[in-house]
């Protein structure tokens, strides 16, 4: 290998604790020049730079290394690499830390970026990649190494509590052994080639006001008594100290650090006369003294005289002004009871004008009703002319719209037909392990939705499983809708009635056109984010609908309209109400987002919660294919599946004998289960894996959203809830919040 340097991330610790070593995969992201002077850029093709992954090999990693970690190395071939694929040509050598600058001359000065970085922290745009850093905090000083720690998980990074303040050392680092490196956001590192710092230039001290205070009283309190007595208190005590730190004597063994010393004394003349505590001890130490003591006592008694008299003093003034204002408040009260009794004169008149006016207004009044009863039809006339003069509120749209023909766009009638259930399960299950995505999500799908009940899919995959849903049952066709907040009633996500116009204008998102659609297709519809709206407002009612479809029942419809209030020329004129198709598919999505509304418990007596991250076996290999081709199943053929379901419900004993210490199930939460267990029988499971199936789906939510005895029901049904049960037990909860 040539003489290039590498900067890489840690991807992955292998650890053998028995034999007490460790090895690590590291991804090279930026390399050096040859001459290790200036770092060059990112790796363009690491797979061909490093076979035979893109990646290199660290032998004996040491002992702490953690993931993600960022390291500078150099390499050398692997001594065992022949070319295998999942192997490694080369590894680490001469690994170390490397040098990262952090810019902080736009913060502010010296002193403002040392109490930012021992305090509340300092913004970063990018993390630091290691978390010892050197700080460039004027144009010629650099500050460091030091280390750097995150405040509480926020961009803000300050200084470790490991950090040693007192004397931090300070260099002047050469323009050209900085480099400025693109690796997630712009940063300075110290150039490859680069062993030290620099030129040292001094230490600073960083430490905070309060404690270097306490520090210098601390080195007061050991100076003789002769030089105690020539001491002042406040600012002169460190105005004394400045002046001796600067002559030779009282210089310590460093030099350099007893001026960084120095430097902060400068700025903690100040700090003493605005803390109280630091104000307390340096008067404690001043007052040890005695010649002190006694002029303190003998100011202090001259200072207390001068105040009383002072106070006396104003206290007379303040009086005699007190009495002065008093006077004239009373001069000014006894103007205002003068206003106030010619006001009260007024009002009284005001009321005899207005008692006046109303015994003149009803004998007016009188008189119209009587004119009004010997003759009406002036009246009329009069409501005539305003009606004519003033313009209807409203729409001024008062033509129906012109009648269209309705057409739903989408599914080819020659596109290929599934009517085996074996065969569409089949394809749904290959589309899903192509994704990554265990059959099950899917079956569990196909047997809610036969069943003729409604799922709510939770978890980040859900799209997906619906999209391969559809590819196989509706010839890829999804009518996606979006649910917002305005929608109140079942009639706002149908359509919306122009009582000027005598129209109605369909929802957006077509679902009216889908449940009067007269095709042999079938219609997957999803409300994404239903929980943004009232779910018991808008909702509910049409699950009902879709409940009595299930059930074989005449299904409820949905008022949109007066009956024959429509125009003829509307092309929805004979539609007042709509109920609910089996031809129709619903499937729920909900939001986890701040704008939801909580879901009432009535709406687990119409649903079933699927989790859809539950990822495929290990073992499946399967590459994801985008050749797949689209299939439907027609309404005739999915009528038939579904008497097929039917035909293997039966009443569950397991259920319907419950818990000595639980509540028996409603006969419609019941039936739910016992249809969905039907449904799965259908695909050709046994009873013991149909019944658990819908049981997890049907009956855990119903019993998390109505505060059942869930573990009652778990021990008398002897089934074990696992992860997936938790995860759906938490977000019905959470919906339910």
């Amino acid at each position: 290998m040539s003489d290039v340097v590498y900067l890489g991330r840690v991807k992955w610790v292998h650890e053998s604790y028995e034999k007490n070593y460790r090895y690590a995969t590291v991804e090279p992201l930026v390399k050096s020049s040859e001459d290790q002077k200036r770092w060059i850029g990112s790796i363009e093709d690491p797979v061909e730079e490093f076979p035979a992954r893109g990646f290199v090999n660290w032998h004996d990693a040491p002992r702490g290394l953690e993931i993600d970690a960022i390291r500078q190395f150099e390499l050398e071939p692997h001594p065992f690499y022949k070319g295998e694929p999942d192997k490694e040509a080369f590894q680490v050598k001469n690994s170390k830390y490397p040098m990262e600058i952090i810019d902080l001359r736009e913060v502010g000065s010296e002193r403002d970026i040392r109490i930012l970085l021992t305090t509340d922290g300092v913004f970063l745009n990018n993390q630091p990649l290691v978390e010892r850093c050197v700080l460039w905090v004027q144009d010629e000083k650099w500050v460091g190494p030091v280390n750097l720690i995150r405040r509480n998980a926020t961009s803000s990074w300050a200084l470790s509590t490991t950090q040693k303040l007192e004397s931090i050392k300070c260099t002047k680092i050469p323009t050209e052994a900085i480099q400025q490196i693109e690796m997630e956001g712009t940063r300075y590192l110290l150039a490859p080639n680069q062993e030290s710092l620099g030129q040292h230039i001094g230490f600073v001290n960083w430490e905070a006001d309060e404690i270097l205070a306490k520090r210098v009283l601390n080195r007061l309190l050991k100076r003789d008594s002769e030089e105690a007595k020539a001491l002042g208190v406040s600012k002169k005590v460190f105005k004394t100290y400045v002046e001796k730190i600067e002559k030779a004597g009282l210089i310590g063994p460093t030099l350099d650090q007893e001026l960084a010393f120095h430097e902060r004394i400068k700025e903690i003349i100040d700090v003493i006369s605005k803390n109280e505590e630091l104000l307390d001890e340096a008067a404690k130490i001043c007052f040890a003294i005695d010649p002190i003591k006694k002029k303190m006592e003998e100011k202090a008694e001259a200072e207390y005289k001068g105040k009383l008299a002072e106070h006396e003093m104003r206290l007379d003034e303040d009086l005699e002004t007190k009495r002065a204002k008093l006077e004239d408040v009373v001069g000014k009260l006894s103007g205002k009871m003068e206003e106030l009794s010619s006001a009260e004169e007024r009002i009284q008149a005001l009321n005899e004008n207005l008692n006046e006016r109303v015994l003149g207004f009803e004998a007016e009044l009188e008189k119209k009703l009587r004119d009004l009863a010997e003759k009406p039809e002036r009246l009329f006339a009069e409501l005539a002319v305003t009606k004519a003069l003033i313009p209807t509120a409203g729409s001024t749209h008062t033509k129906p719209r012109i009648a269209l023909p309705r057409q739903i766009v989408g599914i080819d009638s020659d596109m290929q037909i599934v009517e085996g259930p074996t065969e569409f399960m089949g394809a749904l299950s290959t589309r899903l392990l192509g994704l990554r995505i265990s059959p099950v999500v899917g079956q569990a799908l196909h047997s809610t939705l036969l069943a003729g009940l409604v799922p709510v899919l939770i978890g980040s995959e859900a799209y997906d499983i619906v999209s391969s849903y559809a590819d196989c049952v509706a010839g890829g066709m999804i009518h996606w809708i979006p649910v917002g907040g305005s929608l109140f009633e079942p009639s706002d996500i149908l359509a919306r009635l122009d009582s000027i116009s005598r129209c109605l204008v369909p929802h957006p998102g077509g679902l009216l056109d889908l449940l009067l659609d007269e095709s042999d297709s079938m219609h997957i519809v999803v409300l994404d984010g239903f929980n943004r709206a009232a779910v018991d407002g808008y909702l509910i009612p049409l699950l009902q609908s879709v409940q009595d479809v299930a059930r074989g029942r005449k299904p409820r419809s949905i008022p949109l309209a007066p009956p024959g209030f429509v125009s003829e020329d509307d092309e929805y004129s004979g539609v007042s109400s709509i109920a609910w198709s089996h031809k129709v598919l619903l499937v729920l999505c909900p939001s986890t987002g701040s704008s939801t509304l909580p879901l009432p418990a009535e709406f687990w007596n119409h649903c079933t919660a699927l989790y859809t991250s539950d990822p495929a076996p290990v073992e499946i290999t399967q590459e994801p294919c985008s050749n797949h081709r689209t299939t439907r199943v027609p309404t005739s053929v999915w009528k038939a599946w579904s008497e097929s379901a039917k035909d293997e419900c039966k009443p569950l004993d397991a259920l319907r004998k419950y818990p000595e210490d639980a509540d028996p199930l409603p006969p419609l939460v019941l039936g739910n289960i016992e249809r969905i267990c039907g449904s799965w029988l259908s695909l050709g499971l046994t009873q013991k894996i149909a019944l658990e199936q819908a049981l997890r789906t049907s009956l855990f939510p119903y019993l998390e959203a109505t505060a059942g005895p869930v573990d009652t029901w778990l021990q008398h049904l002897k089934i074990e809830r696992n992860e997936v049960d938790q995860k759906i037990d938490n977000a019905v909860k959470r919906l339910g919040e």
